[in-house]
């Protein structure tokens, strides 16, 4: 619910979608209170204990709700996005699509590219205005 996360979660609410957030974060910002269902937790790869509760954590997740869109802006490493995936995969629902959305950050020379805000705002605009449609 940061950094892209917030203009997301925005842009589907202006879109009137049901919008559930799953944050790291304990506190729902204030533009969202009351808007969506937040959901405190975290995607944990530390040992095998850890993956097992992120698993069963997304599982639970999609088992309580009507799930057709994932936007994955939680995952910083590639073994968590494969972990959300497992539990995706394990709670037997239909989701149609699954994104994994990065920041610009994680690449090489980024501090000479548009800067985030920048590139957040008009790729997730265009983005999801394709998703929708």
């Amino acid at each position: 619910t940061r950094f892209f996360g917030l203009l997301t979660c925005q842009k589907l609410l202006e879109n009137k979608h049901k919008v559930t957030v799953l944050s790291r974060g304990a506190k729902v910002p204030e533009s969202l209170t009351n808007k969506v269902e937040y959901i405190c937790g975290n995607i944990e790869i530390s040992d095998d204990a850890g993956v097992k509760r992120t698993i069963s954590l997304i599982k639970h997740i999609l088992e309580e709700r009507q799930v057709s869109i994932i936007i994955d802006t939680i995952s910083m490493h590639p073994i968590e996005m494969e972990t959300i995936m497992c539990g995706i995969e394990q709670s037997k629902k239909h989701v149609m699509q699954y994104i994994y959305c990065s920041s610009v950050a994680v690449y090489d020379n980024w501090n000479n590219a548009l800067t985030p805000g920048q590139i957040a705002i008009s790729t997730i605009e265009s983005s999801i205005d394709n998703i929708l449609e």
